[in-house]
């Protein structure tokens, strides 16, 4: 039987150190509770666990593809301050990797009805992620999972105190397809500004913007309970009179400043920023900017973006 080889870096606490004890990588949360490991060839990922609060854990995945000498910050539950590109759930569960570029997360949120169940796939090494809802393993938390070929099987353990106790689903991993931006967005929201999910995952709504002469992107948080209803175009549901983090990137020169008009005729700065990022694993265009808002009305909102004299707009759709 061939063993396993062993992976060239390990966890001290918040470090990922190498084989010769030199700190390779610090976890950027205030804890780290257990830490997990896996690799393959020079593929190296680690899943920080930092306890939970408020039905969520504060976990950190990072992954390094050239044996551990550098990393990239992939996963998080945004709630503790933690802000990478992609999540997994609310908390995370079982997971494992095939080959170098390949590897499922399986995550759950206690708090959203009975008790859902996901599973987060990358096939490309961390540049995009897929989530997919598992509806079979409502009420159940996930115990395990196994991979042959293309499918996914997570098996499951009941929360509940009646109906069978243990439960398996299999689901079918496909290739990502290219995803295609629709027309531009216009006033009225007809249509709402085109999106795209960043990385595969519909928490994070990427827009490209309306503008002439310039490029204007937006990348959208959403919050608790927040969701992306139309994956085509930007209309969001459980957003109304919540923070919703917007991150910018926008070409040009001078003065970055932020609008928004809604219904009525309402206008609105943001509760706070603009504020200027020195660097970011977001790559679009332009400089970037961070801020929120708190839209308290349903309908059609024009975030207007004005930099020195050039301008753009993000049509959004609040439908609650």
């Amino acid at each position: 039987m061939l063993s396993t080889p062993a992976c060239p870096v390990q966890v001290v606490g918040k470090r990922i150190v190498d084989r010769d004890g030199h700190t390779v990588y610090r976890a950027p949360g205030y804890r780290v509770l257990a830490a997990q490991v896996k690799c393959d060839g020079r593929t190296v990922w680690v899943l920080f666990h930092g306890g939970a609060e408020t039905s969520q854990e504060a976990y950190v995945g990072v992954r390094s593809g050239d044996g551990g000498r550098t990393w990239r910050l992939l996963l998080s539950e945004p709630y503790f301050g933690v802000r990478a590109p992609f999540t997994i759930d609310s908390y995370s569960g079982p997971w494992t990797i095939v080959g170098e570029n390949v590897a499922y997360f399986v995550g759950w949120c206690p708090a959203c009805g009975y008790g859902t169940v996901s599973l987060t796939v990358t096939l490309d090494g961390g540049r995009h992620f897929r989530r997919y809802r598992i509806p079979e393993l409502t009420g159940f938390r996930a115990t395990g999972i196994r991979v042959v070929g293309d499918d996914v099987t997570v098996a499951a353990r009941s929360n509940l105190r009646t109906g069978p106790r243990r439960r398996r689903s299999t689901i079918e991993v496909t290739r990502l397809r290219p995803a295609q931006l629709g027309p531009p967005g216009r006033p009225g929201c007809r249509p709402p500004s085109p999106a795209l999910p960043f990385g595969g995952n519909s928490n994070f709504p990427e827009v490209k913007g309306t503008a002439r002469r310039i490029s204007l992107w937006a990348l959208f948080f959403l919050p608790a309970r927040g969701s992306w209803i139309d994956r085509r175009v930007l209309k969001l549901d459980g957003v109304r009179s919540k923070q919703l983090k917007i991150v910018w990137r926008m070409t040009g020169r001078g003065r970055f400043r932020l609008l928004a008009i809604g219904p009525g005729g309402v206008r609105l700065r943001p509760l706070w920023g603009p504020q200027k990022h020195s660097s970011s694993t977001w790559k679009r265009p332009g400089n970037e900017w961070g801020s929120g808002f708190v839209l308290p009305k349903k309908g059609c909102w024009r975030l207007h973006a004005t930099r020195g004299t050039q301008h753009g707009d993000i049509w959004l759709v609040v439908a609650g």
